[in-house]
């Protein structure tokens, strides 16, 4: 594992982060008038300041325990996020360019498979996975992945504090 901090200047996160602080919202709302959240609950979570917060009380109430992905948040994970902010940090020259200093060389593509993991502060440590092995054994030995995960909101070292996640993956 190689830590780079500062890899990505704020601003870069910001459409993403954005995206899913509206999805969030939508939730609340849907959920409220559904009537599994009380009347103003989706207001008072769209004033939390924080993403990681806002998903973690919106969990909470809706009483989803503390997961690796709880329910809510597996609505916007994994590859149902495909979107413009998603792709605009896929395809930031400073996540290319760190892919192509690793593998020593520049011919770098993302994969059009999106990965955004939405963890909860409280849950225990963080699911990895080895992308080789969920592809075909015959001739993808000399695919290269490089596995970007950075935390979206307050997270901690170790990774296991962090509440969202994403994962750009490139090879």
């Amino acid at each position: 594992m190689l830590v780079i901090p500062d890899l990505l200047p704020p601003s870069v996160l910001e459409p993403l982060i954005g995206e899913l602080q509206d999805f969030l919202g939508r939730k609340a709302a849907e959920e409220e008038e559904a009537g599994r959240l009380p009347t103003g609950a989706a207001a008072e979570l769209a004033a939390l300041p924080d993403l990681g917060r806002r998903a973690a009380e919106l969990c909470a109430a809706l009483g989803e325990p503390p997961a690796h992905m709880p329910p809510t948040l597996s609505e916007v994970s994994q590859k149902s996020h495909t979107t413009a902010g998603m792709f605009s940090l896929m395809t930031h020259p400073n996540m290319l360019d760190t892919a192509a200093s690793v593998f020593g060389h520049d011919e770098i593509l993302v994969h059009p498979q999106f990965n955004l993991r939405g963890m909860l502060p409280e849950a225990q440590g963080i699911l990895y996975h080895q992308d080789l092995a969920f592809l075909e054994s015959d001739g993808c030995e000399d695919t290269l992945f490089a596995n970007f995960w950075i935390p979206l909101c307050g997270a901690l070292w170790p990774l296991r504090s962090s509440a969202f996640l994403g994962a750009d993956r490139c090879f």
